[in-house]
């Protein structure tokens, strides 16, 4: 498998069909307390600030988001594929309950948001990698 940056995860991530901006806050975004505030164009228009709170390049890495009322632990993994390709691995955990928006409307917009931001990186691995890359989500 070729290394996967952190720094390409989370262009890919905010790069998806449903994010408009991505701005980065502190230093470089491949770091371990990186800050990055992207804004989500569907389902919901929001402002989502983040920070990298875990990083095992190329293997994985974790952040911490917030937009809305709500905090939501986010992992994405990677490894080799039994086909030869690459596995990845996203889930989305919400912390705590919000207060701005009822839980269906959170658990709609993080399915959403995990396949979205999926395909976009299965897509980036699928062109790095020249072959097909399996992807699970939630």
């Amino acid at each position: 498998m070729r290394p996967f940056t952190p720094s390409k995860t989370l262009n890919a991530c905010c790069s998806a069909e449903s994010t408009r901006k991505l701005r980065s806050s502190k230093a470089s975004h491949g770091t371990v307390g990186s800050r990055l505030r992207y804004v989500v164009i569907k389902p919901v228009q929001a402002t989502i600030s983040a920070v990298v709170n875990s990083l095992s390049a190329p293997r994985a890495i974790s952040l911490l988001n917030h937009a809305l009322g709500v905090t939501v632990e986010q992992h994405v993994t990677f490894g080799p594929d039994l086909q030869g390709g690459t596995r990845v691995r996203v889930t989305m955990d919400p912390i705590g309950e919000s207060t701005e928006l009822p839980e269906a409307t959170i658990d709609e917009a993080l399915k959403f948001l995990t396949r979205d931001a999926l395909d976009t990186v299965v897509a980036l691995c699928n062109e790095n990698e020249g072959r097909n890359s399996s992807a699970s989500g939630m």
